[in-house]
């Protein structure tokens, strides 16, 4: 069965849409005006900035749970701002959890030591290796279109680049049951067998582990059963935050103005080189973190 990730249903566009769209639209940018303000005044309530304790401890403001369309609208000041995000997010941090696996030892991050402990003698070793140029060095392969060579695939279009990042999406964050009866890019591989392109054999294993298996994390809700899949999202977002925090510590303490978006931030466009040296401080060294890597959006 050919699979097709997003069900994608065409809707005409009558006054009636048109008339809620922009209603909707106004409404939710009245209230964003009216938090801006609240927090010029001085008058911040705990509800506009709190952590998702309950999965990943990721920091939500009163932006980052916006639509996207508003951010292009905001300014530092006078300044107006750039969004500055993380290349390939969920691919890259996944490449420095396997970093982490294989090359960090016990005592030296209880985060790492925490997933060694869950995938034992599994690791991603073959993802490091296949997958080397697109994470290691200044001058990087596309990963997208990594993949697509290694699916036949030499052009690599739009569409063609959002369907693989889809595909990533869905087997990091989706259960192998639910994909079990479907086949996809052109109804050429099952799950495993893309599971395997996307992230090699033994790094297709270990995420899978992660994914049947009951974690400890030690604060938030446990998934057991049937939700346990759900622990592949909550590892890489905790990655994310570990990293991000340190970053954040050291835009605070240059006196950096910035907003989080999760994998990304927004600054002042007058700030914006000095914030991609410091988020990519450490891509030029071949250690942990150095896979993971910031452009301007």
């Amino acid at each position: 069965m050919a699979f097709s990730i997003r069900k994608r249903i065409d809707k005409e566009w009558d006054d009636k849409r048109i008339e809620s769209y922009k209603s909707d639209f106004n409404r939710s940018f009245e209230i964003l005006k009216s938090e801006i303000q609240s927090i010029k005044e001085n008058g911040v309530d705990y509800g506009m900035w709190k952590r998702d304790e309950d999965f990943s401890s990721r920091l939500k403001n009163i932006v980052n749970v916006k639509e996207r369309k508003f951010r292009s609208l905001l300014k530092f000041d006078v300044w107006n701002v750039k969004e500055v995000d993380m290349v390939n997010g969920y691919v890259s941090l996944l490449y420095r959890v396997f970093r982490g696996i294989r090359d960090l030892k016990k005592g030296e991050s209880k985060f790492d030591d925490t997933i060694r402990n869950i995938v034992g003698d599994c690791d991603g070793n073959d993802f490091l290796e296949m997958y080397k140029d697109c994470f290691v060095g200044e001058d990087r392969l596309d990963y997208c279109q990594y993949v697509s060579v290694r699916l036949d695939k030499f052009e690599l279009s739009d569409s063609r680049r959002g369907y693989i990042k889809e595909l990533v999406m869905y087997i990091l964050n989706g259960k192998r049951d639910f994909g079990r009866d479907l086949r996809f890019v052109d109804g050429k591989y099952d799950y495993d067998e893309i599971g395997k392109i996307l992230f090699g054999k033994r790094g297709f294993e270990c995420i899978e582990k992660i994914k049947n298996t009951d974690i400890d994390f030690k604060k938030g809700r446990k998934f057991y059963g049937f939700e346990r899949y759900k622990n592949m999202s909550r590892v890489l977002m905790g990655m994310e935050v570990v990293f991000m925090e340190g970053r954040f510590r050291k835009l605070i303490s240059e006196g950096i103005r910035y907003l989080n978006i999760y994998d990304g931030l927004i600054v002042s466009s007058v700030d914006v080189n000095i914030v991609l040296e410091i988020m990519n401080e450490e891509v030029l060294m071949d250690n942990m973190n150095s896979s993971i890597r910031f452009v301007v959006k």
